[in-house]
């Protein structure tokens, strides 16, 4: 054969087209042994070159046929990519190639591109390769040339090709297994992997290949086996697991070849399988993957399809299976693949887009679109990547853009937009890849960008939303995270700057997606769950919350999914399970809480599944069970919840309602349902909600006002109000809404505004009215957002504005109240209090602020209410429970109590509050029973006690409900009936106590009195029956309370004003003041309260301003002396509360000032009285002392400082009453006893006494006191029996004969009170009659001696004769009546001591002198002398008595020297002289020590000596 040949025929006969790979194999198995040394014999001579044949031993044959092996290949490539060549060549030009034609670097001539594959083969030989790797590198660089890469790179994968065969050989690899590491680092290098790269996935393919090769596997498997461990290395994978992958392809082969099936089909499968397990797929579903590929490929075969439409049919088919569908599906899947790939064929497309078109129609059909639909899908994808191809933009974009185009079409859009879509998604992959950005990054800027259009956002818009994207995929990619990671972090920043959130933000947004993606994949969650997460975390960040907790939230979703999958949840129901989790966790439910609410809202979506609900349904289904469980409701009551929801979203959907409707109608059933609402009413409530939203959004409202709209209504129709009324109050909800948005208020301030409306109308407000309110919530909400509140605090200082608005505050005020309520909501929130806790804070801020309290205080009472609600939801109590213990709470704090007192007081009312609710009590009484615990436990009441108060509130409140009473009334008769028991009533006296009240509130609102007015009264009725008044008494008393309530709320009074007035009249009337004079009583009180509150005076010191009016008024003072009364006694309760005392003190400082005021005592002075009561009431709560101590401390100290003794010693006196008190309440002592004891104490202290002796006097009062009431004496008589014991026992008499006193003062008093005589005799018989038993006198003549001073005491009383008169003739009387004067002479001894004793007033003269004129006068007349006579002896002994006194003589030494002065008189002596001289003598003998009977002889006998002439200084001595 001529080796110039010129015709071209023997290229052809050399190199048949298409024969590199034949001549290739021929020539390597024959040449297999060739040294280099003879390849270049043969190289350079002129043998021609044949084309094969058989192996030849001892021959160079082999070698020959090698060489043209390698030249098979290199031509067959060339034949393959360029069939036409212009010039024959010799087989020398074949071999080695001649430079010189063509043009450029390479040239384009088909010889010179067969060239480089020669250099190829050669340079390898030059290198003392064998043959095989020669070859290797020949083959490398004729595939590489034939798939279009320039010839530096060929040279490089050839080089590849040659060391990793190489590579093989050396390792003692098979030739085989050479090949398939030379075609693996080949492939790899051609794909733009670095050589070290290229030889690990050369290795992976080589030992792929031994192994397939050790099992005896053909050829085909063989080579199966090395691109699938090729291509795993290649792809990140690591050798073992490329082992499993080629494992698995090999497998996948095998059984494709024991198939019969053709090779495209056995490679479809090695492919399928091999895919699946670099996926994670286990061996066994691999080889179902590779079955489903299998038979895809064979059935595109059978149709007689081409080989690309035969490998997109597998891939379909191997996709769908590996994502779980059965093969019956996955063949259909496959079969819309393989037609649209043959469509795409039909209409000339290029590759790219025939493998879009099938990936499209394939995504479609699996989705459970109709084959007719994924023809359309499949046809815009198609459209979509040709026009991608046309604009010469590279793979990935065209990929994206015929998936964004599939996407859209699939969702409905039409093609027209679809291809918009597209374009953005093509605009934006190509912009990312333009940055640098790696493939993942483009693919999720494209869906960011196509997401963003097909949503309406313009081109621009989503051009940022992509940009945002691409970012934040980046990101991702920086920090090495893994492709799943990758897509969550894009979607999240997407999705948010779409919701116009900022770059900077939606950043964080998608590093929260991205971390929470990572930590999913790292617990091995399954893709689901890892998009869950991200989402969760995503959206978490996205509304606020920190990333850390976003975390929690995230973690909550993913083991939420992942649960739901595990129970082979559909997709749908694990994304709502998801959704329901991470929405519970983001709201502080602990995450076990949450994983209950998710299962709810997976069995909720599953369900509506079963029933064939469309996807709208099912997610509201699951969002109302989710809401339902993680508001505490149990699973089988949130299941009904989720059917309410279900049923109305899907009637409204029936009715063609818009989405939104169906969406407020499901809601409004769940929150129906789950208020305790039958299906039926809350079809009802979800009708209407359904129907105002469609209304809204007819009237062009946005979804924002639509939604306000149907809570609205929904809102209004479960509360019973009829369908038209709703619709106005949704009405009023959309225009306050829109009004809102209209004023760029921001959607919550819009939110606040509509619910405010709708509230105030549907209580009646009408529409301009609820229109303000609207605006003061809106304008409270949009402050609260500027000071970046969340969410809950917003709402809370909204609905505080509008509350107070709606109560007749001006704005500004509730603008204040909500302010208040934003700050203790944003502080609970901050303590990580729940929700429920926060608003509870909001509402105790606000409640406290528009009551006047200042922020600060306002702020405790908050924090109290917080931390109340917050124990009660611990302790799992329901949200009614948690709402009264935070009430109770506040309420406390507000009043003075300390927070640990205020948490006991809550957790009374919360224990009370779940017994109510536990007895299947309405929320009314729940409400009344917890309110009666708290007040009670806050008034000292032990919880025991305070239980069966709460007890008896609940009862009397539910017997009022039965009684359809309406609310004012039920609570009434609850607060009634806990106050009486809380007294110490029984629960059966109680009942009549709530039903006087329940009587008189209802008798109130009948006769049109406001509501005031009706509480007014039932406090009266009620306060009157439990102190024993029978019904028809208390009846006229609560009328009194009525009328006086409704008096002062016609002048305008405010609410602390018209209270006082009508306890004020209550009180007078109950005490048997007539009702015309009871009013002047509460006049005076309304006044005077009226007062204190012009002065800015608190609560406290108001009512106290009251009642001393009242009081004084009642005691026949006239209006203006009451007026300086009461304002004694505010300004002494003020001065406590300023000094930081306690209401109760506060109190007692003010009686303290009212009563000394009222006894002439001058302002000045009565505010000492009142500090000294103040101090002593504020030690006794220090040493932990209950209020009737208190009390009566003060009273001590009060009396002790009105009587002229220091504050220091008035403290001690103040002391012993406390002590006494205290001890007496020990012994379990009824009231009064405990008064008299501590009275007792204070009296004996404030006279000298030891504390010591204090208490024995005060016990032996004690005593005296309850033997006097077991004998039903009346309060008089237990009085005077108790100082009559005291008196005796003070005066050393033992207790037992102190108890014969005082039974003698007892059974005086008695026949006093008997006679009707006023209360001062009833004190002076008793006095007389206790002191003559003291001294030795037999009762008998005791009550003689009594009734003289009775009779003495009431004649004085009749002259008007002041009490220190009355008390002096009652002394006389007794006194000569005790020494054997008959009665008669008596009254004339008393008549002449009270004439001195007046006279001696007359001259002001102190007490002591008054005492001493009154005691001579007597002694005068008892011994016969003329009351004229009298007279004179009691002038000298007043004026001697008051001489002692300037001098600062001791009670003793004044006596004397008056008795001394009388004594002189009576005798014609002058009575000067005899003063003194008995003055200096009892002084002397005091000085002495000498006890009383001494100092007495002594001073007689000085004035004795001068008497008879001896002169003062030497009858002293």
């Amino acid at each position: 054969m001529d080796t110039e040949a010129g015709d071209g025929k023997h290229n052809a006969e050399l190199v048949p087209r298409g024969g590199g790979a034949a001549g290739g194999a021929a020539g390597g198995a024959a040449g297999g042994s060739a040294t280099s040394d003879a390849w270049y014999q043969i190289a350079s001579s002129s043998a021609p070159p044949a084309a094969g044949g058989a192996a030849s031993t001892g021959s160079k044959l082999p070698l020959v046929l090698g060489v043209l092996g390698v030249v098979g290949l290199c031509a067959g490539a060339v034949a393959y990519t360029e069939p036409k060549p212009s010039s024959p060549a010799t087989s020398r030009d074949l071999l080695f190639g001649e430079e010189g034609k063509g043009s450029g670097k390479g040239g384009s001539h088909p010889q010179v591109k067969a060239s480089r594959c020669r250099a190829a083969a050669a340079k390898a030989l030059e290198e003392d390769m064998p043959p095989e790797v020669a070859e290797a590198a020949a083959k490398a660089a004729a595939d590489a040339v034939s798939k279009g890469v320039d010839p530096e790179e060929a040279a490089k994968a050839a080089e590849a090709a040659s060391a990793a065969a190489a590579k093989a050989l050396e390792d003692d690899m098979p030739p085989e297994a050479a090949e398939a590491a030379a075609k693996a680092a080949a492939d790899a290098v051609s794909k733009g992997v670095d050589p070290e790269e290229a030889a690990k996935a050369a290795e992976a393919a080589s030992a792929a290949a031994a192994k397939a090769l050790e099992e005896d596997m053909p050829p085909e498997v063989v080579e199966e086996a090395a691109k699938a461990a090729a291509d795993a290395v290649s792809k990140g994978v690591d050798p073992e697991e490329a082992a499993k992958v080629a494992e698995a392809a090999s497998a996948a082969a095998a059984k494709a070849l024991e198939d019969d099936m053709p090779p495209e089909v056995v490679e479809e499968a090695a492919k399928a399988a091999a895919d699946a397990v670099s996926k994670g797929v286990d061996p066994e579903e691999a080889a179902k993957v590779a079955e489903a590929a299998s038979a895809a490929a064979a059935k595109a075969l059978e149709d007689d399809m081409p080989p690309e439409v035969v490998e997109e049919a597998a891939k379909a088919a191997a996709d769908a299976v590996s994502k779980g569908v059965d093969p019956e599906e996955a063949a259909k899947v496959a079969e819309a693949a393989s037609a649209a790939a043959a469509k795409a064929l039909e209409e000339d497309m290029p590759p790219e887009v025939v493998e879009e078109a099938a990936k499209a129609a394939a995504d479609a059909v699996s989705k459970g679109l109709e084959p007719e639909e994924a023809a359309k899908v499949a046809e815009a994808a198609s459209t979509a990547a040709a026009k991608a191809l046309e604009d010469d933009m590279p793979p990935e974009v065209v990929e994206e853009a015929a998936k964004a185009a599939a996407d859209a079409v699939s969702k409905g859009v039409d093609p027209e937009e679809a291809a918009k879509v597209a374009e953005a998604a093509s605009a934006a992959a190509a912009k990312a890849l333009e940055d640098d950005m790696p493939p993942e990054v483009a693919e999720e800027v494209a869906k960011a960008a196509a997401d963003a259009v097909s949503k309406g956002v313009e081109p621009e818009e989503a051009a940022k939303v992509a940009e945002a994207a691409s970012a934040a995929a980046a990101k991702a990619l920086e920090d090495d995270m893994p492709p799943e990671v990758v897509e969550e972090a894009a979607k999240a920043a997407a999705d948010a700057v779409s919701k116009g959130v900022d770059p900077e933000e939606a950043a964080k947004v998608a590093e929260a997606a991205s971390a929470a993606a990572a930590k999913a994949l790292e617990d091995d969650m399954p893709p689901e769950v890892v998009e869950e997460a991200a989402k969760a975390a995503a959206d978490a960040v996205s509304k606020g919350v920190d990333p850390e907790e976003a975390a929690k939230v995230a973690e909550a979703a993913s083991a939420a999914a992942a649960k739901a999958l595990e129970e082979d949840m559909p997709p749908e129901v694990v994304e709502e399970a998801a959704k329901a989790a991470a929405d519970a966790v983001s709201k502080g439910l602990e995450p076990e809480e949450a994983a209950k609410v998710a299962e709810a809202a997976s069995t909720a979506a599953a369900k509506a599944l079963e029933e064939d609900m469309p996807p709208e349904v099912v997610e509201e289904a699951a969002k109302a069970a989710a809401d339902a469980v993680s508001k505490g409701v149990d699973p089988e009551e949130a299941a009904k919840v989720a059917e309410a929801a279900s049923a109305a979203a899907a009637k409204a959907l029936e009715d063609d309602m818009p989405p939104e409707a169906a969406e407020a109608a499901a809601k409004a059933a769940a929150d129906a349902v789950s208020k305790g609402f039958k299906p039926e009413e809350a079809a009802k409530a979800a009708e209407a909600a359904s129907a105002a939203a469609a209304k809204a959004l007819e009237d062009d409202m946005p979804p924002e006002v639509a939604e306000e709209a149907a809570k609205a209504a929904a809102d209004a129709v479960s509360k019973g109000v009829d369908p038209e009324e709703a619709a106005k109050a949704a009405e009023a909800a959309s225009a306050a809404a829109a009004k809102a948005l209209e004023e760029d208020m921001p959607p919550e301030a819009a939110e606040a505004a509509a619910k405010a409306a709708a509230d105030a109308v549907s209580k009646g407000v009408d529409p301009e009215e609820a229109a303000k309110v609207a605006e003061a919530a809106s304008t409270a909400a949009a402050k609260a957002l500027e000071d970046d509140m969340p969410p809950e605090v917003v709402e809370e200082a909204a609905k505080a504005a509008a509350d107070a608005v709606s109560k007749g505050v001006d704005p500004e005020e509730a603008a204040k109240a909500a302010e208040a309520a934003s700050a203790a909501a944003a502080k609970a929130l901050e303590d990580d209090m729940p929700p429920e806790a926060a608003e509870a804070a909001a509402k105790a801020a606000a409640d406290a602020v528009s009551k006047g309290f200042k922020p600060e205080e306002a702020a405790k009472a908050a924090e109290a209410a917080s931390a109340a609600a917050a124990k009660a939801l611990e302790e799992d109590m329901p949200p009614e429970v948690a709402e009264e213990a935070a009430k109770a709470a506040a309420d406390a704090v507000s009043k003075g109590v300390d927070p640990e007192e205020a948490a006991k007081v809550a957790e009374a009312a919360s224990a009370a509050a779940a017994k109510a609710l536990e007895e299947d009590m309405p929320p009314e009484v729940a409400e009344e029973a917890a309110k009666a615990a708290a007040d009670a436990v806050s008034k000292g009441v032990d919880p025991e006690e305070a239980a069966k108060a709460a007890e008896a509130a609940s009862a009397a409140a539910a017997k009022a409900l039965e009684e359809d009473m309406p609310p004012e009334v039920v609570e009434e008769a609850a607060k009634a009936a806990a106050d009486a028991v809380s007294k110490g009533l029984e629960p059966e006296e109680a009942a009549k106590v709530a039903e006087a009240a329940s009587a008189a509130a209802a008798k109130a609102l009948e006769n049109d009195m406001p509501p005031k007015v009706a509480e007014e009264a039932a406090k009266a009725a009620a306060d009157a029956v439990s102190k024993g008044v029978d019904p028809e008494e208390a009846a006229k008393v609560a009328e009194a309370a009525s009328a006086a309530a409704a008096k002062a709320l016609e002048d305008d009074m405010p609410p602390e004003v018209v209270e006082e007035a009508a306890k004020a009249a209550a009180d007078a009337v109950s005490k048997g003041v007539d009702p015309e004079k009871a009013a002047k009583v509460a006049e005076a009180a309304s006044t005077a309260a009226a007062k204190a509150l012009e002065d800015d005076m608190p609560p406290e010191v108001v009512e106290e301003a009251a009642k001393a009016a009242a009081d004084a008024v009642s005691k026949g003072v006239d209006p203006e002396e009451a007026a300086k009364v009461a304002e004694a006694a505010s300004a002494a309760a003020a001065k406590a509360l300023e000094d930081d005392m306690p209401p109760e003190v506060a109190e007692e400082a003010a009686k303290a000032a009212a009563d000394a005021v009222s006894k002439g005592v001058d302002p000045e002075e009565a505010a000492k009285v009142a500090e000294a009561a103040s101090a002593a009431a504020a030690k006794a709560p220090e040493e932990d002392m209950p209020p009737e101590v208190v009390e009566e401390a003060a009273k001590a100290a009060a009396d002790a400082v009105s009587e002229g003794v220091e504050p220091e010693e008035a403290a001690k006196v103040a002391e012993a009453a406390s002590a006494a008190a205290a001890k007496a309440l020990e012994d379990d002592m009824p009231p009064e006893v405990v008064e008299e004891a501590a009275k007792a104490a204070a009296d004996a202290v404030s006279k000298g006494a030891e504390p010591e002796e204090a208490a024995k006097v005060a016990e032996a009062a004690s005593a005296a006191a309850a033997k006097a009431l077991e004998e039903d004496m009346s309060p008089e008589v237990v009085e005077e029996a108790a100082k009559a014991a005291a008196d005796a026992v003070s005066k050393g008499v033992d207790p037992e004969e102190a108890a014969k006193v005082a039974e003698a003062a007892s059974a005086a008093a008695a026949k006093a009170l008997e006679e009707d005589m006023p209360p001062e005799v009833v004190e002076e018989a008793a006095k007389a009659a206790a002191d003559a038993v003291s001294k030795g006198v037999d009762p008998e003549e005791a009550a003689k001696v009594a009734e003289a001073a009775s009779a003495a005491a009431a004649k004085a009383l009749e002259e008007d004769m002041p009490p220190e008169v009355v008390e002096e003739a009652a002394k006389a009387a007794a006194d000569a009546v005790s020494k054997g004067v008959d009665p008669e002479e008596a009254a004339k001894v008393a008549e002449a001591a009270s004439a001195a004793a007046a006279k001696a007033l007359e001259d002001d003269m102190p007490p002591e002198v008054v005492e001493e004129a009154a005691k001579a006068a007597a002694d005068a007349v008892s011994k016969g002398a003329e009351p004229e006579e009298a007279a004179k002896v009691a002038e000298a002994a007043s004026a001697a008595a008051a001489k002692a006194l300037e001098e600062d003589m001791s009670p003793e030494v004044v006596e004397e020297a008056a008795k001394a002065a009388a004594d002189a008189v009576s005798k014609g002596v002058d009575p000067e002289e005899a003063a003194k001289a008995a003055s200096a003598a009892a002084a002397k003998a005091l000085e002495d020590d000498m006890p009383p009977e001494v100092v007495e002889e002594a001073a007689k006998a000085a004035a004795d000596a001068v008497s008879k002439g001896v002169d003062p200084e030497e009858a002293a001595k």
